[in-house]
């Protein structure tokens, strides 16, 4: 039951990095 929520985890941060480089900064700006 745990390895769902590592899974989930996991995808929400590899969405995170993808939207980061996809996305230009105009749009998500981080510093």
């Amino acid at each position: 039951m745990l390895e769902s929520r590592y899974v989930l985890a996991t995808m929400l941060l590899l969405a995170g990095v993808v939207a980061h480089e996809v996305l230009p900064t105009s749009v998500m700006p981080t510093p």
